[in-house]
């Protein structure tokens, strides 16, 4: 078993370990479209990533009251699963960690359960001992609150843990939990990620093995 730096490392979903590009994209059109009669590019979405499902929508539209939108949203993403891939290296990412003894979580802004459905459509469900969504916290990333519930059921410290993100979010909770912090810089907001500071950044999933392993 080859040596850790780190006992536990917590992936964000979307962006980090799935390329869900074209699965978030189309149910944001499809929505928008269908109730606002608006046609919206990627630019315009990839910003608001990372952020929580209604904070996304409000940015977006400019309303408060953003539930029709939301609702036909999820229905378009249940209807459309097969849109979600894993990245190239995920999966040899995860078998890796796991023969080295990492203990692995999920913590993302998505909610619901196309969260565990998407997870074993990629077939990488199986890594992770915990996956923690917004359902089960009062404030979402960037509040560290996910991320201190996952350090709490994985009975781990987060000074020995670290947080693997794409979004400016998930760089802010795990600094805000006390976690060192990994930015992918292969998922949705690219090299911007950078401003964020995180202690680390990756172009691929697969430059988390000497990160975390010695």
């Amino acid at each position: 078993m080859k040596k850790r730096k780190f006992e536990a490392v917590l992936f964000d979903m979307d962006g980090t370990l799935l390329d869900t590009k074209e699965y978030l994209f189309q149910a944001y059109k499809y929505s928008i479209m269908r109730h606002l009669k608006r046609k919206v590019c990627w630019k315009e979405i990839a910003p608001t990533l990372g952020l929580s499902f209604k904070e996304c929508y409000r940015i977006l539209t400019g309303l408060e009251d953003v539930e029709e939108l939301m609702k036909t949203h999820d229905e378009f993403q249940y209807q459309n699963l097969h849109l979600i891939t894993a990245y190239p290296n995920t999966r040899k990412v995860l078998k890796a960690l796991k023969l080295a003894g990492v203990t692995m979580g999920v913590v993302t802004n998505r909610y619901g359960k196309q969260v565990q459905e998407s997870l074993e459509l990629a077939g990488v469900r199986q890594y992770f001992k915990v996956v923690i969504t917004p359902e089960e916290v009062d404030k979402p990333k960037p509040d560290p609150e996910p991320i201190h519930l996952a350090l709490t059921k994985l009975r781990v410290m987060s000074k020995e843990t670290i947080v693997v993100g794409d979004s400016p979010c998930d760089i802010q909770a795990g600094k805000n939990a006390g976690c060192k912090t990994i930015g992918a810089g292969h998922g949705y907001h690219g090299r911007k990620l950078v401003k964020t500071e995180p202690d680390y950044m990756i172009s691929d999933i697969k430059d988390v093995l000497p990160i975390i392993l010695a």
